[in-house]
């Protein structure tokens, strides 16, 4: 299945993708993918996106605060790793993303494991992509492959494992890092598939 130019839609639809995109991850990894002791629950992210020039959000970034993310357990207590899909209300702001990328780095230095995944291509906030805002020394995209997937592993040295893609392209499987090399392979494309393969014809006539 290739990735969608989910650009084309609007904020809600896309939301609508996401939310059950995060669920069909998410019940994967709990189905035996994690090792034992490990589970993965969804959390809504409570940050509320700020405007530069309104007092009210957009509405992408109502939607955006209202995005699901995934944390990965050894107890209710423990989070060891995330997985976060970017919204475009992430980052149709300096604000936004100034948000979106402080939350990314705020994890990593509590010892979270990341894998984010950025379905949008490059903006005016964000030039070098989710990835470029969030790793300084990385590299300029290629043009042709704008879309973003990081790994991100905080033991025993920050670490960030990165694949770009086009739309059209199949999504690679994605290591979500546990606990120093611990790592499970997430499988994107099957659960992308399994998503969009639930979708409303009328949401699928969008991309035609």
């Amino acid at each position: 299945m290739p990735m969608h130019d989910w650009s084309r839609v609007k904020a809600g639809t896309f939301h609508n993708f996401h939310f059950l995109w995060i669920a069909a991850i998410m019940n994967r990894l709990n189905a035996g993918l994690l090792p034992p002791n490990y589970f993965a629950m969804a959390k809504q992210d409570t940050a509320q996106p700020e405007s530069d020039t309104a007092p009210l959000p957009s509405e992408i970034g109502r939607y955006a605060s209202k995005a699901n993310r995934i944390t990965i357990h050894r107890s209710l207590e423990q989070v060891v790793a995330v997985v976060e899909i970017v919204s475009p209300g992430n980052k149709d702001r300096q604000r936004s993303l100034g948000t979106f990328v402080d939350k990314v780095v705020d994890l990593l230095q509590q010892k979270v494991n990341l894998l984010i995944i950025d379905p949008f291509p490059p903006g005016l906030y964000d030039p070098q992509g989710i990835h470029g805002a969030i790793w300084e020394e990385f590299a300029e995209l290629p043009p042709n492959k704008p879309l973003t997937l990081a790994a991100y592993q905080v033991e025993p040295i920050k670490t960030a494992y990165v694949e770009t893609i086009a739309v059209g392209d199949p999504l690679p499987d994605m290591p979500l890092f546990l606990f120093d090399e611990l790592y499970v392979n997430v499988p994107l494309e099957e659960t992308y598939l399994a998503t969009w393969s639930a979708l409303p014809m009328e949401i699928q006539r969008l991309f035609e």
